[in-house]
């Protein structure tokens, strides 16, 4: 349940000005059930505990106008509706135009749509953005709209980005469109310049190719002379192709007569060599039909062998297996009565075994059994009491350890030279010190950050003597001297991280150098000046810390003398070179610290400020002070005393747990005892049991033998025998038929033997007749296909049109041609040479001549033609470019000047005001204007110095603490006040992490200036109120509470009052 309480100030409508925002309405948003805000036209603080809501009115007022889920961090506007609920409603009322009635915008949501209306009518998205132009509400603006989800957003702004922003704050935002303007109308004029040199630079190069081009079509003269030889020659080749085809034909004629006639003379050779063929293909025929009719009978034969040598196998087994049995039943009888004497033996000893063993009595094993269990009840007893005096001991043995670690971490602080101890509270007693002593000490105990960070200077560098101690401690900031480092980006969010989750804002520095800068004097130019060298010289520590001062206090560039100077020695140092430069801006000399400035205003003299530098306060000191080594020696004693009695109770309950376990000890004595006896007497009743069972088996193994060996097999064994006999008759009557059978089958396979050789002479004597054959077959078909490939080529060139096509390509040769040709042919037919060979080899030979002339080039004519028209084209268009430019820049120039101007007036009121406040809280702080060679490059820089040593830095994410962005943030936006035309702006949270100083200097400067301005509302979140702050009577105050004993919205009369009330009072 949630509610808000506000005091009941009423304001009239004519107070309130177009485009504030007069009242804000929520149901189902976020932690909201129903919540109303009646607001003030000035200044509206909304206070109350983290988780209440107070950032939900600042999203309430960003939805309801129309803005992004995104500015707000969000991630959908499934999450900006009440847990529980499918829908949530926002309504704004807005201040309208004069005379005109008041904007009520509702937005009704669900998780995928929204539904808009205006003063109850149906209304689009589009007309809220319309209603944000009209009033100029900039929910994207930082300087108009600063959630607590973008404040450090802010910070991380670029100078570029917040010029920008700045100038869409500052009036009607005519300054923003002029600067785009100028951005865009300066890229168009370095375009131009940069077309304009491209084609400069192109003019020049085409001057020169055409130089180059003109010599190359003198000599693609030569070049096109070879080309019309080689041309010639080609078309001399059907000349020569024709006589080639003359000759060839008339050769063609000679070979396929003597073809002819060696055909005619090969066949009547050829028919001896057939006939012979044929005859030994008859007998191999003959052979092969008597060699399968042998094969045929020698099978049959092979088949009745393998069938008498089965059934002989047979006989012979069967007889195997007549012995076998007939040795059984002979060896069953003897073996049964040897069996029956064995087991009558073994029955009768089993029986003596029994008699021997004790009997069991049964009362006495039940009386052990309960004996056993009501042993074991008093040991789980007397373990019950053990297991409570060790649970009671447990607390105390865990404060002997607590207070013994206590002990040993004092003892070792006190005798050991962890440089911790410098930032110990109790040595010099600073808020910064104490900040930095308990972030050291939570760091070392989180394991997962081992070795992901250094600690700070104080601790983790030294100073190689003992005078430059005091140096250093003057040139570095007391932030970075108590500040953590890191060396990516990576372990600095995880530190950043962990200062979160342990509600400890301490300095993180990010250091990602990698290499120590060099100085910009070298180092014996300056020990010419008198100085003992540079301040880092004198400095030992980690990289990565070095690389960090280096970066930030610029130690590598501040030289160092223990020697005061004299003011010779001060006046060279300030004597700039024949550049306007000097060669040090801060040097040390003795006990003063010279700061070296230079005028900004007329001829900008140099001048040089001096501080006094006091002795070191961490460098030189070894340990614990006194006071504190005092402090750490009364506290162990104290924790020493308290270990003691934490001992003694300890001691009682060892005591306790010592006799419960004597006590355990005997009993379980006890119950081993009844152990062994209830054992031994189970053993004998399984032992008894046993030897029954054997006994009964045996009994029934006596009988069955005895049966066994009364049976008679003598006439089995007779039957047997004279079976065995018959059985070798049979065996003799089959060997005496194999013995024939195999007779016959050696003669047939010898038959076989000598026709299957008779069968393979015949085959070889066909096969050598074969090869003859085919031999002179071949020699036959290559006559035959000579003598048609002579007929079938001269019928081809008899029918073929060849000629007519060279004649025919000939037609199409000029007068000029024919003669230079015939002049040719007629060189070539004097030395017998006009062959198509010999031109085409002279062909190839112009073309190795063509291909190493290497300026030879056919596009050279035509390349110097474009190179012409590009030249022209080129100088036709640079005028015309360079007119364009001295338009755009002379446009450039007229709107800069008014631009420029405004602006630069503009950011100075900015400056002058933010330091008149500023200078209030901190040491210095100005708004300068970066001008820039590029539009684009213009930037707006906040800069800011917390402390008189040190010198004024951007605000940025590493330069300042939290507390300290959150100051400057705060003053630069209230310094545009007057100079924006925004109807409302909202800072939400930004007092997080400012000390109560500098928080109370600031909610005064921003309560006087909201309420004392006419021109915006302002609305500021901040979860925390101190006590003793400035108010004004024109402000209010809501108050966000939230819980479930908060009743719901309550209809108030006029006349009721309230708590809040009150606060009119003052």
């Amino acid at each position: 349940m949630n509610g808000n309480k506000r005091r009941k100030i009423g304001f009239q409508e004519h107070e309130f000005k177009p485009g504030y925002i007069v009242r804000v309405k929520v149901r189902n948003f976020v932690t909201y059930s129903e919540g109303e805000f009646n607001l003030s036209p000035l200044l509206n603080m909304i206070i109350g505990p983290n988780g209440t809501g107070k950032s939900t009115v600042v999203a309430a007022i960003c939805l309801g106008l129309g803005g992004k889920v995104d500015l707000i961090k969000r991630k959908n506007m499934k999450s900006m509706i009440k847990t529980g609920e499918t829908k949530s409603t926002i309504e704004i009322t807005l201040k309208n135009d004069i005379d005109k009635p008041a904007l009520v915008i509702r937005r009704e949501f669900t998780e995928k749509e929204s539904v808009w209306s205006i003063n109850g009518r149906p209304a689009t998205e589009s007309k809220i953005k319309e209603i944000r132009r009209k009033f100029n509400i900039q929910l994207d603006n930082l300087c108009h709209f600063l959630p607590q989800e973008r404040v450090a957003e802010f910070a991380g702004l670029s100078p570029e980005k917040l010029l920008l922003e700045t100038e869409r704050t500052l009036g009607d935002g005519h300054l923003l469109e002029a600067h785009q303007d100028l951005i865009q109308m300066d890229n168009e004029s370095q375009t131009l310049l940069n077309n304009i040199n491209d084609i400069e630079v192109r003019l020049d190069q085409l001057i020169e190719e055409r130089r180059a081009l003109e010599e190359e079509a003198k000599r693609f003269e030569e070049y096109e002379k070879k080309l019309k030889q080689i041309d010639l020659h080609k078309k001399l080749i059907p000349y020569a192709q024709l006589l080639d085809l003359k000759k060839h034909k008339e050769k063609l004629q000679r070979d396929m007569r003597a073809a002819k006639d060696a055909l005619l003379n090969f066949d009547e050779k050829m028919k001896p060599a057939i006939d012979l063929v044929e005859f030994f293909k008859r007998q191999v025929e003959e052979k092969k039909s008597t060699v399968e009719d042998n094969k045929h009978e020698r099978g049959e034969i092979n088949s009745r062998v393998e069938n008498a040598k089965k059934d002989l196998t047979k006989i012979l087994e069967s007889i195997d297996s007549i012995k076998s049995n007939i040795n059984i039943w002979k060896k069953r009888s003897t073996e049964s009565k040897l069996l029956l004497e064995k087991l009558r033996n073994e029955k009768q000893s089993l029986e003596q075994s029994l008699q021997d063993l004790d009997e069991v009595d049964d009362e006495k094993f039940e009386e052990l059994r309960h004996t056993m269990q009501q042993k074991n009840s008093e040991k789980n007893t007397v373990l019950s009491t053990i297991e409570r005096i060790d649970s009671e001991a447990k607390g105390s043995i865990s404060n002997v350890r607590r207070l013994g670690d206590r002990i040993e971490d004092i003892r070792k602080t006190l005798k050991g030279s962890d440089r911790l101890a410098l930032l110990d509270p109790s040595n010099f007693g600073t808020t910064q010190k104490d900040v930095a002593f308990n972030s050291h000490v939570a760091l070392r105990k989180e394991a997962s950050l081992k070795g992901r960070y250094f600690e700070c200077p104080i601790i983790c560098c030294t100073v190689t003597e003992k005078e430059y101690s005091k140096y250093l401690e003057k040139v570095v900031d007391n932030n970075t001297l108590f500040s953590i480092t890191t060396s990516s980006k990576e372990n600095f969010d995880s530190i950043r991280k962990y200062s979160d989750h342990i509600r400890i804002n301490f300095p993180i520095r990010l250091s990602v150098r990698k290499e120590a800068p060099s100085p910009s004097v070298p180092l014996d130019q300056i020990k010419r000046f008198g100085f003992d060298g540079y301040l880092s010289d004198f400095v030992r520590g980690p990289d990565e810390v070095l690389n960090m001062l280096y970066d930030i206090s610029k130690i590598h560039n501040v030289p160092v003398s223990k020697k005061p100077f004299s003011s010779s020695q001060i006046e060279r140092l300030l004597k700039p070179d024949g550049r306007g430069m000097i060669p040090f801006m801060k040097f040390i000399a003795g006990n003063a610290f010279y700061s070296i400035q230079r005028s900004r205003y007329g001829q900008k003299q140099i001048f040089y400020v001096t501080e006094e530098i006091e002795e070191a306060k961490y460098f030189n000191a070894t340990g614990l002070s006194a006071e504190a080594r005092s402090k750490y020696n009364a506290k162990l004693k104290e924790l020493s005393e308290e270990e003691h009695k934490e001992r003694q109770i300890c001691k009682e309950f060892s005591e306790k747990t010592h006799e419960a376990k004597e006590k355990q000890r005997e009993i379980q004595r006890e119950m081993e005892g009844l152990v062994n006896q209830i054992d031994t007497m189970k053993l004998l009743k399984k032992r008894r049991v046993a030897l029954e069972t054997k006994i009964d088996g045996k009994k029934e193994e006596i009988t069955k033998t005895i049966r066994i060996s009364k049976r008679d097999y003598s006439e089995r064994i007779e039957k047997a025998r004279e079976e065995i006999n018959a059985r070798f008759k049979e065996s003799s009557l089959q060997v005496t038929k194999i013995m024939e059978y195999t007779q016959e089958l050696t003669k047939a396979t010898i038959k076989h033997n000598f026709k299957t050789f008779e069968l393979l002479d015949y085959r070889n004597r066909e096969l050598h007749a074969k090869k003859a054959t085919e031999a002179l077959e071949n020699e036959r078909k290559e006559l035959e296909e000579e003598y048609h490939r002579a007929k079938e080529e001269l019928n081809k060139i008899r029918k073929g049109d060849a000629v007519k096509q060279i004649e025919e390509q000939g037609k199409n040769y000029t007068d000029e041609e024919r003669n230079e040709l015939a002049e040719i042919a007629q060189r070539y037919k004097d030395n017998d040479e006009l062959t198509e060979k010999n031109v085409r080899e002279k062909i190839s030979i112009l073309e190795d001549e063509k291909s190493v002339m290497a300026t030879a080039d056919q596009s050279s004519i035509e390349t110097l033609r474009r190179k012409l028209r590009e030249i022209e084209n080129a100088s036709r268009e640079l005028p015309i470019l360079k007119t364009s430019k001295e338009r755009l820049d002379e446009r450039i120039k007229s709107i800069q000047e008014k631009w420029e101007e405004e602006l630069s007036t503009l950011v100075n009121q900015i400056s002058l005001s933010f330091n008149k406040r500023f200078t209030k809280v901190a040491s210095d702080g100005r708004v300068e204007l970066a001008k820039a060679e590029r539009f684009k490059d213009w930037k707006l820089q906040i800069l800011v110095k917390f402390r008189e040593e040190s010198e004024l830095k951007i605000l940025d994410h590493q330069s300042q603490s939290g507390g300290e962005r959150a100051v400057s943030t705060i003053f630069f936006i209230m310094s545009l006040q007057g100079l924006t035309d925004a109807p409302f702006r909202v800072v939400d949270e930004i007092n997080q992490g400012m000390d109560p100083k500098n928080e109370k200097m600031a909610h005064r400067y921003f309560v006087h200036t909201a309420c004392q301005n006419q021109n915006s509302q302002y609305f500021l979140v901040t979860p925390k109120l101190l006590t003793g702050l400035y108010y004004h009577p024109n402000m209010v105050v809501h108050c966000i509470y939230t819980g479930p004993l908060i009743e719901g919205p309550v209809e108030e009369s006029e006349d009721s009052t309230g708590f809040m009330d009150f606060t009119k009072i003052y």
